[in-house]
């Protein structure tokens, strides 16, 4: 029966675009959480051994590096399509969420970003120094440099590393991971719980404290607009943005300082007011979309219509041999949809139930035993 009513679903909806109402559950993103930091915490005990074998074969610290940044990255990918592939939910869409160029959200997010940057690089940079002073009475710079030995002469590696893998390869697999999985997985919470839990797992996930700042304010800006926008393409591209900036204003400051070593306070102050003007356009930018969402939402409306020609079939398994609806997407209600164990759907020519979580008590220890292995992790980079 099943097999009949999907071939009256293929004729007489061949010309629409089928749309995985599918999302991940608290479970999943707690799941996913714990294989990410227990897979880091194995990751920091391993890399120093890796480091010491490959230091016998080149001290190139860009090679090295680029090494680095494509297993910790690669891991970062692979968890997040195991459980996309695993759960039935696409990498870049399911639940409400899609992937799509916007160009006015996009550069106020631009915006959001550079203004979040201005604003707290200086803190970012003195709250590192405080910690490393109190561990070893000792700046981060001074230490940094007491224990450096490497090469730094490779430039094409350098440009590699620098200006294209780190702003490019984070800014896709941390997305998938963090936005994709984690946060999309905790929205059944609510959006307080699933803004700061996520933003603070992906801040402490870097595994050191002189990211801790900026990671998780980024973060935080990354979620909020992520979860008004429903789009993950912007939260990629606030991503970029952001690693893209940390890396070329550091190297250009740098290379001002080192013939005018007093003006580090001028560029501050530069920083800080611009990061503040940027900041209050694009808070009251996306804070009117919050709110027109809510207003939209209150009269039963969706904020945005991206399923044009989209349709999703939810069965009620009870009904399942006797009869079916359409559920076109403008109509549904996907907050709802996870909670309903009694619902499955028709993706890419065959019948899945939703994902539901069912078990409380094991995300409960999950979590715990994942936030003991992210602040381990965290201890460890000291």
């Amino acid at each position: 029966m099943k097999k009949s009513i999907e071939n009256d679903l293929s004729k007489s909806l061949k010309n629409k675009k089928w749309y995985n109402p599918n999302s991940y559950t608290t479970l999943d993103a707690t799941i996913c959480f714990f294989v990410t930091m227990l897979l880091f915490l194995i990751y920091d005990f391993v890399i120093g051994y890796l480091v010491r074998y490959l230091l016998n074969f080149t001290n190139d610290y860009y090679l090295l590096s680029t090494i680095m940044l494509i297993i910790s990255q690669g891991t970062i990918f692979l968890i997040a399509f195991l459980f996309s592939t695993i759960k039935k939910v696409p990498l870049f869409s399911g639940g409400g969420y899609r992937y799509k160029f916007e160009i006015v959200d996009i550069l106020f997010a631009v915006l959001l970003t550079l203004g979040i940057y201005c604003v707290f690089n200086a803190t970012h940079y003195a709250f590192t120094d405080d910690i490393y002073y109190s561990y070893y009475g000792e700046g981060f710079e001074a230490i940094l440099g007491a224990n450096d030995s490497y090469d730094y002469s490779n430039y094409f590696f350098a440009f590699l590393y620098v200006y294209i893998l780190t702003p490019i390869v984070p800014a896709i697999c941390e997305e998938i991971l963090f936005r994709g999985v984690i946060l999309r997985g905790y929205s059944g919470k609510g959006p307080l719980f699933c803004i700061i839990t996520s933003s603070i797992i992906f801040a402490l996930m870097h595994g050191n404290f002189q990211q801790v700042i900026l990671q998780f304010v980024g973060g935080l800006a990354i979620c909020v607009v992520v979860y008004i926008t429903k789009n993950f393409l912007i939260g990629a591209i606030m991503h970029f943005v952001n690693n893209f900036c940390v890396q070329v204003l550091y190297v250009l400051q740098m290379s001002y300082l080192s013939s005018a070593p007093f003006a580090d306070m001028f560029i501050d102050a530069f920083y800080i007011i611009y990061g503040i003007i940027f900041l209050i356009i694009s808070v009251i930018y996306f804070g009117k979309k919050l709110l027109n969402n809510q207003k939209l939402s209150l009269q039963n409306k969706k904020p945005f219509d991206n399923y044009k020609d989209t349709v999703a079939c939810i069965y009620k398994t009870t009904y399942c041999n006797e009869k079916y609806e359409i559920v076109k997407m403008s109509d549904v209600d996907f907050s709802k949809l996870s909670t309903e164990s009694d619902n499955v759907f028709l993706y890419k020519g065959r019948f899945h139930k939703l994902n539901n979580s069912k078990n409380k008590i094991l995300e409960i220890i999950l979590f715990i035993f994942g936030a003991i292995f992210m602040v381990l992790c965290l201890f460890l980079s000291l």
